[in-house]
């Protein structure tokens, strides 16, 4: 159909014991008051793929997760992760962090929750650092494409307007 993918949603899953040596760094967390566009904005900076988001869009993530039994906690300016508890399961449906101090306190702080249960779930954009942390712990990483797109441009599908099609390629940087 010609559509390729440009970014991946990765989906990590291990039993709590994975995240053991994250267990102790302590973090100061915070249940949703205020949108954390800020951490937001830092995180995908130098990412792909990723919405624009404000406080209103935040705020209504935030009425969902809630209408779900959902969680919403922020690390002071650090990062930030929402998840549910499913049966024996901790699924993070989202999580941002700003280096990689914030994110293995909001894994330990995951990990805080194995009394509750003994497995856990992260879903976000392909990650290099959580790619990094988890899968030399035994974690596995399941990868889906996310998002896929098709290029539509009159300059490359029609070069009989006068614009040679390798030129134009070339000068987007794409071979």
């Amino acid at each position: 159909f010609g559509y390729n993918c440009m970014s991946y949603l990765s989906e990590f899953r291990g039993n709590m014991d994975a995240l053991r040596q994250y267990a102790n760094l302590g973090g100061s967390f915070m249940p949703y008051e205020k949108p954390p566009v800020a951490i937001y904005k830092k995180f995908v900076k130098s990412k792909n793929a990723f919405i624009v988001r404000n406080g209103a869009e935040f705020d209504e993530i935030y009425k969902n997760n809630h209408l779900s039994k959902g969680y919403f906690y922020i690390l002071n300016e650090g990062g930030y992760l929402i998840y549910t508890i499913e049966n024996d399961t901790l699924k993070v449906l989202e999580i941002a962090y700003t280096n990689l101090k914030n994110l293995q306190t909001i894994l330990g702080f995951i990990h805080s929750h194995s009394s509750q249960v003994a497995k856990f779930s992260i879903k976000t954009a392909a990650d290099g650092y959580l790619r990094m942390v988890l899968c030399e712990k035994g974690v596995d990483e399941i990868r889906y494409p996310h998002v896929m797109a098709k290029l539509l441009n009159k300059a490359i599908s029609d070069p009989g307007d006068g614009i040679n099609q390798n030129n134009y390629i070339n000068m987007l940087g794409w071979v």
